[in-house]
């Protein structure tokens, strides 16, 4: 929310006693449809609007009007092939349009070649999704073959696409000579070994190796123990993969152990990814040992593997780093003695930012956390939603002491004073642009929530907001009264999880 607009208006905002005379604004009650949008704006949302080929003349009307649109967001529409041909050979002409989102379109085969023949035309386009449109790798080797020629995208994400092997042999000749793209995502695929193994060549092969492409997320696609090998190899020579995510596939203790022996030779990766691998304390045995030489990586994910319970290397490896900035050991098992060692780690940590250690068995350790938040001045945020009240009662008193943390207890968010005061300066700030008409993405039902939200006085103390005082699902404002029964009522829907 704070953009650059909000930051050229800093100087008009109103102060804390003018908040509540501000008048009542809705950035988009004046604009129900974005057929609406304003022709100046730069960022367009028309997000779920069931847009369908029959709808897509006025689409394309209003793009001819908005001549200082960057970002266009189509996702979940009904394009299919032929809106796809008709939106593409328009944006071929575009001049500002640097991200495009098409996920969820029904393109198919015949869409993804339009998309191939905008990207081989237009090289303004930055940013591109087009995920869960059923490309398969006959339609995704079309695209893959047009960024061979492309010399503007920069991000291509290509996930839930029933991509194989034969995408990624084609994609790996096109970043021979390709040198702008620095994105893949293509989670949720199948390459599997056979696939890997021809993408750690675009980065280990010969003289044209590529060194532009920075951030690879290859998750749930297949891979084993052997892959995670390979790509070992991969991250002892290339000097340019920063991020990896690498998790929900089978890598296991072997996988994991010849990628912490890999960090130790790799300069440049920043973000690793191994949530949901099956990996054990043995694995964090070796990452522990790596950690305490590596200066390069600052965020590492190992959500709901098995580390736990008595898993003294995670500590050690709090203990002994010197750079890591976020970790999340959510669902791991780990127990009351994990918590102790954790604890213990946290008092002399001064790196770490961001922990994650949601949905374990750690209540009975509560107090060690306690003790160590009161010494440790480093950490901004903690996460610790899945416990029960007794931990929340626990960790007030530690956020009453720690005035810079930001955490996280069960289906709330509990605010530190400072935090909480830039949250409210935050949607003070929104709530100016927003008269502006600068913010357009958000939903009607959203902002009112942000403006009911705004409106009360109980700023000064840190209470818990549920989530369902945003809801996205209520369509009208509804009174004080009703969203303090929204608030009482403890039971929680689908929609609720969805937002």
């Amino acid at each position: 929310l704070i953009s650059r607009a909000a930051r050229e208006r800093e100087k008009k905002l109103p102060s804390q006693t003018q908040a509540a005379e501000l008048p009542e604004c809705d950035p988009m009650s004046s604009r129900e449809s974005w057929e609406d949008a304003d022709p100046t704006c730069q960022e367009l949302s028309a997000r779920m609007r069931k847009i369908s080929v029959q709808e897509l003349p006025r689409l394309l009307s209003l793009l001819e009007r908005c001549t200082q649109l960057t970002t266009l967001d189509l996702e979940l529409n009904y394009l299919s092939s032929e809106g796809t041909r008709r939106l593409c050979d328009e944006l071929r002409k575009s001049t500002s349009i640097k991200s495009l989102n098409l996920a969820n379109n029904g393109l198919g085969v015949a869409g993804a070649k339009h998309v191939a023949d905008l990207l081989r035309f237009n090289h303004v386009l930055q940013s591109l999704n087009v995920e869960a449109n059923t490309f398969t790798d006959e339609g995704a080797e079309l695209v893959a073959s047009a960024l061979a020629v492309n010399s503007g995208l920069r991000m291509l994400r290509m996930g839930h696409n029933s991509l194989g092997p034969r995408f990624v042999e084609r994609f790996a000749q096109a970043m021979r000579q390709n040198c702008t793209l620095t994105t893949l995502d293509i989670r949720n695929n199948w390459i599997r070994e056979a696939g890997l193994r021809l993408l750690c060549e675009v980065f280990t092969s010969g003289f044209d190796v590529n060194t532009t492409l920075t951030n690879l997320n290859l998750s749930t696609n297949g891979l084993n123990s052997e892959c995670a090998i390979c790509i070992s190899e991969v991250l002892r020579e290339s000097k340019s993969i920063v991020s990896l995510d690498l998790g929900n596939n089978n890598i296991q203790d072997q996988g994991a152990i010849g990628l912490a022996a890999a960090l130790e030779s790799s300069t440049s990766l920043r973000h690793l990814g191994l949530a949901s691998n099956r990996l054990t304390n043995a694995a964090m045995d070796a990452f522990a040992d790596a950690l305490s030489k590596v200066d390069s990586l600052h965020s590492f994910n190992l959500q709901n593997n098995n580390i736990g319970p008595n898993c003294s290397s995670l500590a050690r490896l709090l203990r002994d780093t010197r750079v890591l900035e976020e970790l999340d050991v959510s669902l791991n098992n780990l127990d009351a003695s994990d918590a102790a060692m954790i604890g213990s780690a946290l008092q002399s940590n001064t790196s770490l930012r961001i922990l994650r250690i949601r949905d374990n068995e750690l209540e009975e350790g509560t107090a060690c956390f306690v003790e160590a938040l009161q010494k440790n001045e480093g950490l901004m945020l903690l996460d610790v939603s899945g416990y029960g009240a007794d931990v929340t009662a626990q960790l007030r008193t530690s956020l009453e002491r720690n005035r810079h943390l930001f955490w996280t207890p069960q289906r709330h968010a509990m605010f530190g004073p400072r935090t909480h005061e830039c949250l409210r300066l935050t949607l003070l700030c929104a709530r100016q642009l927003a008269s502006e008409g600068v913010l357009p993405l958000l939903p009607p039902p959203i902002w009112q929530r942000i403006f009911q939200f705004l409106r009360r006085s109980d700023f000064d103390a840190p209470p818990a907001y549920n989530r369902r005082d945003f809801s996205a699902t209520d369509q009208t404002e509804g009174t004080d009264q009703e969203v303090q029964e929204q608030e009482g009522d403890g039971a929680e829907t689908e929609e609720d999880d969805e937002l």
